[in-house]
């Protein structure tokens, strides 16, 4: 089989491109900026740079392969021009499923967001209970959602797919806003993030990145087609994610309980910052509402029908968290 993987330098796509290749696949990887690859010299991997956004290049990198992942997207709290997020995440899109089309490719695999979606209230989310918003909250969860709509659109007219939902990711990799979980451990056991907001209460599913790179995969391979998957890990709150990291590195960090409002304020602050010093803001109000809506997520379809495996997080946090403290 051969695959085409686009984001194969991001955070989750160096974990597949490398678990492709250790797995005997061949590859073609279109890349933006073939300096960032570590496996340059694989002999099944053969590496096409250019944009997701010339045609051209697509229509190349796509030659002779059987599935396409596509992971590669715009994944920041703001942007300069917000139509940057409609270039990457959409347009890109549109090109590869087209491309895809022309060339037969067997199944598309996309990797979402459920920040992309509304979600009905229940105890455990899962993939029934995911809904079109009425207003999405950003540009990036707007273009994911659009991008999403996309491919199911094709789906139904030929193009098998499968859409990927990643949680709170973390592991080792960049420190980027892909993987935006990590960074913050970092900026916590550097007493630079203390902040637990509503005591940290608020469940999320913890997803290893390495895990999810291996889920990715196997949805790529099994036959599996047109369907959903919520890619997740344990359901742990940031109360307990940061007290697992205490004993795991044997220091007790500072931590500073904030009301919503007061976070909230302060994030506002943040953006207006961000603004003056031309940088992105670490979070926006629009996100801090996010994190902060407690989502309990189960993962069983992707483990009954993946063959999904989850880590134990305190095991995925260790190898994460020793990384941080050689860095």
């Amino acid at each position: 089989m051969k695959i085409m993987l686009t984001g194969g330098t991001g955070f989750i796509g160096s974990y597949v491109l490398r678990f492709l290749l250790d797995e005997g696949y061949r590859v073609n990887a279109l890349l933006r900026d073939s300096s960032k690859l570590v496996l340059k010299n694989h002999s099944a991997l053969k590496i096409f740079e250019g944009d997701i956004n010339n045609k051209n290049e697509v229509k190349k990198s796509l030659s002779g392969c059987d599935v396409v992942i596509h992971l590669a997207a715009l994944v920041r709290t703001k942007a300069d021009n917000p139509k940057e997020f409609f270039d990457t995440n959409f347009k890109g899109t549109e090109n590869l499923l087209l491309a895809s089309r022309q060339n037969d490719v067997k199944k598309f695999v996309f990797t979402s967001s459920l920040s992309a979606h509304s979600i009905i209230p229940h105890p455990f989310v899962t993939e029934e209970y995911l809904r079109k918003p009425q207003k999405y909250f950003s540009e990036y969860a707007e273009t994911k959602g659009r991008a999403e709509e996309l491919v199911v659109n094709f789906g139904e007219n030929g193009l098998p797919y499968v859409i990927i939902y990643p949680q709170r990711l973390f592991g080792i990799g960049p420190l980027t806003d892909a993987n935006g979980a990590t960074k913050a451990l970092k900026l916590y056991m550097r007493n630079t993030l203390p902040f637990l907001i509503n005591s940290g209460n608020q469940f999320a599913s913890w997803s290893f990145v390495e895990d999810v790179a291996r889920g990715i995969i196997s949805a790529a391979v099994k036959k599996v087609y047109n369907q959903k998957y919520i890619l997740g890990g344990e359901n742990k709150t940031l109360s307990d994610v940061y007290k697992m990291a205490d004993k795991i590195s044997g220091k007790a960090h500072l931590k500073i309980y904030l009301k919503s409002s007061i976070a909230l304020s302060l994030a506002s602050v943040m953006e207006k910052s961000a603004v003056i010093l031309r940088k992105n803001p670490l979070i926006t109000k629009e996100w801090l509402n996010y994190v902060l809506d407690s989502q309990k997520v189960s993962s069983e379809k992707a483990i009954n029908e993946l063959n999904y495996k989850i880590t134990p997080i305190e095991t995925a946090l260790e190898k994460t968290i020793n990384w941080l403290i050689s860095l």
